[in-house]
């Protein structure tokens, strides 16, 4: 490493604000020269093509496994399978998403991200085609598996989109696109509410994948990321793309930032193209390795408290007047000498459950004010996430999971209230809103404090972790929730509260930061920085006092307002050791 690059690891050099000894400085990789032709590129009409690409497929994605919480109750009443079977389709979506998260991430790193996205993008449209078509309980958790495999490719779509964006657009449009979750979430709600009563769940199959056929048309126009081939050392290929992109924006590149594209800075560019990384990269250092357990109970606990909510909302809608419920309905008094046989009331069902008697699925359909319900929680994503959209910048990454967790736990305890309707239907609206807004805060920051040499085998495992995290959901919302309610929401605000003081104890922000290149980057940024000095503390982000109070004190850059080369950004050591 140079002698600049060797600077250039260290920055908020500045003298003590109180006069003391300057406080030891946070590390920070210089960018890369794709960084910088990027960020001289800007944004444009590329990167609006590859936004409506990648949401298009978060919108499909997100459809295809949202549909799964309303088609419960009609394969129900079709094939007559129990509660524990009907759960165990979500579980072997996840179980599949379990096996795709990682291999995908592992053919990313190694083949590319663009032919990697377009295969796990087929995968999941086919099978989710041949899910309608199932003819049998044993076909149906055959077919929705291989589409959790194709669905465990989506971190890859969302590395696509990361690797493209400019380091002072990464933030916003890195939360900004999980909108288009939310419209799936969203869009879903409303398409069920219309054709499943109307035509059944085989035509909601279909109909929930055709979005995922106009992916595979749009992703002619994809080239391969600029960063990935510079990782690999195809220099020549990657100072292509740039121009192909610089020249769809209508964008000025002078040859100079090509040049150093092409060029290479160091002996190691030289060698044949890296081996490929393993998961054991990942806990090969005793830093990176805790920080890879923290994030790995961030994952697991936006998964499981994300997908448990969707699934729990039309449980309860179910179940409403039922000893199933937090709010059961009176039993009906009968007469002397008669029985409960032929009454056909709501009081009756009620009865039956309390007596543990078979409740019939077919009688047990979603109505279209349940659908309504259902609607709202799922329109409660996108305020969610557009507070976390506005914040991520302005408090950190950290905060914002933190917040977002917390809040959701806190909704999972009032839900064990018995309150009405409309306001159940408020706080799912919150808690779906929040949990959302985590899931997508936890997913930027993955991307941006692994290393690039690691970065989608990182997002692929950790979607793993995720997609454990979905495979158990079903199991407490839709099992455990019919035995007993309280118990059920318990569990997630216990797992939400866990992923809290993971947040709490994360040891880097990555706000403001270049993407990492290599891992021994990364192993440098935790090794040197200064340690968490309490949940709040004082800092120079923003003139707020809220603000300061908001945002915790990290391995944060200060001043990310101040030019690249600026000497309080990169200074020399001789600066930083000056009083």
């Amino acid at each position: 490493m140079g002698a600049h690059e060797g600077s250039a690891l260290l920055r908020n050099g500045r003298p003590s604000p109180r006069g003391g000894a300057t406080p030891p400085p946070s590390p920070s990789p210089s960018p890369s020269p794709v960084d910088d032709a990027l960020e001289h590129i800007g944004m444009g009409a590329y990167h609006v093509y590859l936004i409506a690409l990648t949401g298009l497929a978060w919108t499909a994605e997100s459809m295809e496994m949202l549909l799964l919480s309303f088609i419960k109750q009609p394969l129900q009443c079709e094939w007559r399978i129990s509660d524990a079977q009907a759960a165990l389709i979500t579980t072997a979506v996840a179980f599949g998403m379990l096996i795709g998260a990682y291999a995908w991430g592992r053919l990313a790193d190694t083949y590319g991200r663009r032919p990697v996205f377009l295969a796990c993008t087929v995968t999941t449209f086919i099978f989710g085609v041949l899910s309608a078509l199932a003819p049998s309980y044993p076909a149906m958790l055959l077919t929705r598996s291989a589409v959790g495999v194709g669905v465990g490719g989506v971190p890859v779509s969302f590395s696509v989109l990361m690797e493209f964006l400019p380091a002072s657009s990464r933030g916003y449009w890195g939360m900004a696109i999980s909108l288009f979750w939310a419209l799936g979430a969203i869009f879903e709600a409303a398409v069920a509410m219309v054709v499943l009563p109307a035509f059944g769940w085989r035509n909601l199959i279909l109909v929930s994948s055709l979005p995922l056929l106009l992916v595979i048309i749009m992703t002619v126009g994809l080239s391969e990321s600029p960063r990935w081939l510079a990782t690999h050392h195809r220099h020549q290929q990657a100072a292509h793309v740039l121009r192909r992109v610089a020249s769809i924006n209508r964008a000025d590149l002078p040859e100079s930032y090509l040049s150093a594209t092409t060029a290479p800075s160091s002996p190691s560019q030289q060698q044949p193209p890296p081996r490929r990384k393993s998961i054991t990269e990942l806990f090969v250092h005793h830093r990176v390795r805790l920080l890879t357990v923290t994030v790995f109970i961030m994952w697991f606990a936006a998964a499981f408290v994300y997908y448990a909510l969707v699934m729990l909302q039309p449980e309860m809608l179910a179940a409403a007047g039922t000893s199933r419920s937090n709010c059961p309905a009176p039993a009906p008094i009968l007469p002397p000498h008669s029985t409960s046989q032929g009454l056909t009331t709501p009081a009756t069902t009620s009865l039956r459950a309390s007596l543990k008697e078979p409740i019939d699925a077919c009688h047990q359909q979603l109505t279209r004010e349940d659908f309504v319900s259902a609607f709202w929680a799922s329109v409660g994503e996108l305020p969610g996430i557009l507070l976390a959209l506005i914040t991520i910048d302005l408090i950190g990454r950290r905060p914002v999971i933190a917040y977002t967790f917390a809040i959701t736990a806190l909704c999972c305890i009032l839900l064990q209230v018995c309150i009405s309707r409309s306001y159940q239907t408020i706080l799912f609206f919150i808690a779906r809103g929040s949990s959302a807004g985590a899931f997508q805060a936890v997913y930027l920051y993955t991307n941006e404090v692994y290393a690039a040499d690691l970065r989608a085998t990182a997002m692929g495992i950790n979607s793993s972790v995720a997609r454990a995290g979905l495979m158990i959901s079903p199991l407490v919302a839709q099992y455990l929730a019919n035995v007993s309610l309280v118990s059920a929401l318990w569990s997630l605000f216990a797992v939400g509260f866990a992923a809290v003081c993971a947040s709490v104890a994360l040891q880097v922000e990555t706000t403001g930061r270049p993407m990492l290149q290599t891992t021994p980057d990364l192993v440098a940024v935790l090794s040197a920085g200064k340690p968490l000095a309490g949940l709040f503390g004082d800092n120079h982000f923003s003139n707020s006092s809220v603000i300061r109070w908001l945002r915790w004190r990290a391995h944060v850059d200060e001043s990310p307002q101040l030019p690249r080369h600026h000497p309080l950004k990169h200074p020399t050591v001789q600066q930083q050791q000056q009083p």
